[in-house]
């Protein structure tokens, strides 16, 4: 595997989305950063992304709340629930500006942008949270 030598700076992320376009053009971004290569796995349904989680722990999770199997909310409880899953970093992403972070996501980051938020929000956040371990809840 020609990540490996990159050693501990490789950071597994996992993409959890629904819009396929979405996800194609995030890991493209991901994988291609400069600042730092990401290992990139994804998943298009909540059922889909708790199977891959049970298989092999990511570093980090960015999560779309409005899936078509279920609701992200029930993602993250699955999540929590499982062995080291509190440790978990999941970074939920969200055009919404309604959400209550800290009563609706516990442990979670969100990001929120009315006017929506671009790939480059995106990845400039998932760079932010694993170099700096941020778990709180932030506006873009």
């Amino acid at each position: 595997d020609m990540l490996r030598q990159f050693g501990e700076r490789i950071a597994r992320i996992l993409v959890v989305d629904d819009d396929r376009d979405f996800v194609r053009l995030l890991t493209r971004m991901l994988e291609g950063s400069t600042l730092r290569p990401y290992q990139v796995d994804s998943a298009y349904t909540g059922q889909e992304a708790i199977e891959q989680i049970r298989l092999q722990r990511p570093d980090l999770i960015l999560l779309d709340l409005n899936l078509t199997d279920m609701n992200g909310q029930d993602v993250i409880q699955a999540v929590r629930a499982m062995p080291e899953g509190g440790a978990l970093p999941i970074l939920v992403i969200s055009a919404r500006d309604d959400i209550e972070p800290r009563d609706a996501l516990p442990g979670t980051m969100l990001i929120t942008k009315a006017n929506g938020l671009t790939t480059a929000d995106i990845v400039q956040w998932t760079q932010r949270v694993l170099d700096g371990g941020e778990r709180e809840s932030a506006g873009a």
